[in-house]
Formats: C-alpha cells, sequence, structure tokens
C-alpha cells in the first residue's frame, strides 16, 4: 500500500485517527496512571507525531520542487495536511500536562527528527530557488556548513520552545 493510496482510499479514518489519537494517548494515561506506563504510551503517540511530520515534509519537499504550492493547493488533501501540526502540537502538549517531556524515553530522538526534517524542509525548499548559484559557486564542504549552522538555529529555536522542561534534565 502505497501513500497515495493510504490518504486517497482511508481518507475519513486517517484523519479521524489524527484527530483523536492525542487525546486517546491521554486519556489512557489518567486510566492507567503510572511512571512506568505513561512514557511509553506517550512515546508512541509522539512517534506517531514525528512519523506523520517527517512524511508531511518529504511530500512538501517533494511537491515544491517538481510544481509549487498552487499545484499542492489543487492536488492535495489540505485536512490531512493541517491534521499533521495539529497532532504535534496536541501531543507534546498533551504529554507535557501528564509529565516532564525529558521523562518520556522517546522524545529526544523525535526531537532530533522533527528538527532534522523541518531544517531540511526549509534548507531544501531554499535551493530549490536558487540552486543554480548554489551549486556553481559553493563546494560541498560550505553546503555542509550551511545545514549545520541551519540545524544548530532549528535546534536553539526548538530549546527556546522547550525551555522550561530542558532544565529540569
Amino acid at each position: 500500500m502505497t501513500l497515495e493510496v493510504l490518504t486517497t482510499q482511508y481518507r475519513i479514518p486517517l484523519l479521524i485517527f489524527m484527530i483523536l489519537s492525542p487525546w486517546i494517548a491521554y486519556y489512557l494515561c489518567v486510566i492507567i496512571p503510572g511512571k512506568v506506563e505513561e512514557p511509553y504510551i506517550l512515546s508512541g503517540n509522539l512517534f506517531i507525531s514525528a512519523l506523520a511530520t517527517f512524511i508531511l515534509s518529504v511530500y512538501l519537499t517533494f511537491s515544491l520542487n517538481r510544481s509549487g504550492f498552487r499545484t499542492i493547493g489543487q492536488e492535495a488533501d489540505l485536512f490531512l495536511m493541517l491534521s499533521v501540526p495539529y497532532h504535534l502540537i496536541l501531543s507534546v502538549h498533551l504529554s507535557k500536562k501528564r509529565m516532564s517531556l525529558s521523562e518520556i524515553p522517546a522524545f529526544r530522538m523525535i526531537q532530533g527528527g522533527i528538527i532534522l526534517s523541518i531544517s531540511l524542509f526549509i534548507l531544501l525548499s531554499l535551493f530549490s530557488k536558487i540552486r543554480i548559484y548554489i551549486f556553481s559557486y559553493l563546494s560541498f564542504n560550505n553546503l555542509l556548513i550551511i545545514v549545520g549552522i541551519l540545524m544548530f538555529f532549528a535546534y536553539i529555536g526548538w530549546l527556546e520552545i522547550f525551555e522550561n522542561d530542558q532544565k529540569k534534565l
């Protein structure tokens, strides 16, 4: 099954899943409280958010390089695309209400994956507009330095968002 089949044939169940799964994970943590079970339930929910964010960033990068925003608006299912940031923001917010994000085992890995996918999306969308100049005048080492600087600033921004939680580490 491809992503296209998943998003066209199973659109409504996928939307319902993306809207309700943060709440289901939250209420499972309320019903089954405990420091042993809760981190793993919240890790699973955050993993779904990170996977959806990564798939969305790959899709947007591919579509922008292929045709542009106008075609994305005509072809894509905007409700599914908007459900991904909703799921991510709500999952992080509800997880933060239940426990410190540093107590969730998979949060650091998921944090790195989200930073990587978002910063690479920004970088590739910039390079698609100025690719002739970038690849004509920059060496590969300079390109890697630019990617590293962008990821550093993305990490600093992420730390600013979760500053209170990071101090508890």
